[in-house]
C-alpha cells in the first residue's frame, strides 16, 4: 500500500504509541484505504518479593457485547465509563483523537474521522496470533483482487 498525506499521518501516531504507554508493543499492522488492523501487546508488570515478573495476560478488554451489556442491565454510561479506564480504551481513543485532531488540521475542517468503537479481540495463543499476523498481511491482496472482480463484472 502507498500511503496518502492522511495515512501517514495514521502511521505515525500508530508508531509512536509505545512512548506513551508502558508495557505496549506494536506487533503487526496496515492502513487500508478505509480501515486499519493491528495487534497490540499489552504487558503488564506484576511485583513479587524479590522480581518483576511480566504477564500479557491482562489486556484491558472488556469481554461482553453491547447486547450482553443490555441484558444485564448495564447502564451505556457505566459501560463507558467501566471501558475508558481500560489501557486498550485508552490507547485506542488517544490514536484516534491525535489522528483526527491531524487531519482535521490539514484539512481544515472539525469533521468525524473514525466511526465510534472499535473492534477487539483477545489473543490466546501462538497459533491465533500467526493466522493473524497473515490475515492483516494479506489484507491489500484481497482487497486488490475485490477491485479486479469490480472492475470485469
Amino acid at each position: 500500500m502507498v500511503l496518502t498525506k492522511f495515512g501517514q499521518i495514521l502511521s505515525d501516531v500508530w508508531l509512536d504509541i509505545p512512548k506513551h504507554y508502558d508495557g505496549v508493543e506494536l506487533d503487526e499492522w496496515i492502513i487500508m484505504p478505509d480501515h486499519f488492523h493491528a495487534i497490540i501487546r499489552i504487558k503488564r508488570k506484576e511485583f513479587d518479593d524479590n522480581e518483576t515478573v511480566t504477564k500479557s495476560d491482562s489486556v484491558g478488554a472488556i469481554h461482553e457485547s453491547p447486547q450482553q451489556q443490555q441484558q444485564q442491565n448495564i447502564s451505556a454510561t457505566v459501560y463507558r465509563n467501566k471501558r475508558r479506564k481500560m489501557l486498550l480504551s485508552k490507547l485506542i481513543g488517544r490514536f484516534k483523537m491525535v489522528t483526527a485532531k491531524r487531519i482535521n488540521s490539514v484539512l481544515n475542517s472539525s469533521g468525524k474521522v473514525w466511526q465510534r468503537d472499535y473492534y477487539e479481540h483477545i489473543i490466546r495463543d501462538e497459533e491465533s496470533l500467526n493466522a493473524i499476523r497473515k490475515y492483516i498481511a494479506n489484507n491489500p491482496e484481497k482487497l486488490n483482487k475485490n477491485r479486479l472482480n469490480e472492475q470485469q463484472q
